[in-house]
């Protein structure tokens, strides 16, 4: 999916659907030519858009098509999931051959569910999916290189961090109201949760994959949020873990006097390091504290970005949050 600088349009907003306190929006420049702006990508426009635009830049977002099953890889894990593959290493003696078998199932699993999916309802466009649930004087929001945004998953905890549930990727819009998330394409993740003890038998790992068109629409009111951050990390991470293991005669040799049997044979314990695990790091999110509807409750909003989004338009996403939401004034 490309990112598009659209054209921009004055737009008053005067909803009576929402609280005077949430009546704010960001001032408008100068209007630009649809085909000027169409043939414009991120990389540098001469112009930037700012302000309100109407639905017609809908309809240039097009879902994301697989025409054939993916390889699979870590990025396809949902956040939950990834912090499980990661700790192998160190939850296990064994957690870098465990990773391997792990990673190996599940692309096997991933491509068996690809193949067999066909898709019975295709999905409905953008614009159509917000086809009467957009209030009256309700207006999108620009600025910069911001119209849309990708995201891969949103999760929600509570005020502790804790995770309590999460929603499949799609797009995010702003209104001089609402953001609004909204997913109608087609869906593709795995999942991988720990079953009884691990450590012990039996007990093990599961893993699940799924292939399904997704459709849902989330919208929440700007009034309800209290605080943004925007945090990332791009690059390469490593990690082993050191073993301890018996001495080779169990300790006995240095009672008895043999110190030539093993290199320490004094110690209860020898170390040794395991396998070195590298893992190429791409992850940018945006968490929002807020009160969420309808009995605001309090609550963390994690955003997960999609890798392909550039950095600008996560940065133009969270200047926007901040000058439309009063809570964050």
């Amino acid at each position: 999916m490309s990112y598009k600088n659209l054209p921009a349009e004055r737009r008053s907003p005067s909803s009576d659907e929402f609280e005077v306190a949430d009546d704010k929006t960001v001032s408008f420049h100068a209007p630009i030519l649809l085909e000027e702006m169409a043939n414009r990508n991120f990389e540098g426009p001469p112009h930037a858009t700012s302000g309100s635009i109407d639905m017609d830049f809908l309809a240039s977002i097009a879902p994301p098509v697989v025409s054939q099953p993916q390889a699979f890889s870590d990025t396809m894990l949902d956040p939950a999931s990834r912090g499980i593959m990661t700790g192998l290493t160190t939850a296990h003696m064994s957690g870098t051959t465990l990773q391997s078998v792990v990673r190996q199932s599940a692309d096997q699993l991933q491509r068996t569910v690809q193949g067999q999916f066909v898709s019975l309802k295709g999905n409905m466009s953008y614009r159509d999916l917000l086809a009467g649930l957009i209030y009256e004087g309700e207006s999108f929001q620009a600025l910069n290189n911001f119209t849309f945004m990708n995201y891969t998953n949103v999760q929600f905890c509570d005020d502790a961090g804790i995770p309590l549930t999460q929603r499949s990727g799609g797009i995010c819009l702003l209104t001089n109201k609402r953001i609004l998330f909204l997913s109608s394409q087609l869906t593709v993740g795995t999942s991988l949760a720990q079953w009884g003890n691990p450590k012990k038998l039996p007990g093990g790992y599961s893993l699940t994959s799924s292939c399904n068109d997704t459709t849902y629409y989330l919208p929440i009111p700007l009034r309800c949020l209290r605080s943004v951050e925007m945090s990332g990390e791009t690059g390469v991470r490593a990690d082993l873990s050191i073993h301890g293991v018996a001495p080779c005669c169990c300790g006995w040799c240095g009672l008895c006097g043999l110190w030539g049997c093993c290199a320490d044979s004094g110690a209860l314990k020898q170390w040794r390091p395991q396998p070195m695990n590298r893992s190429q790091v791409q992850e940018m999110f945006v968490t929002v504290g807020l009160l969420m509807p309808p009995w605001d409750r309090k609550m963390f909003l994690k955003i997960y970005i999609d890798p392909n989004v550039p950095l600008p338009v996560t940065r133009d996403f969270v200047a926007l949050l901040q000058k439309n939401s009063p809570g964050l004034c």
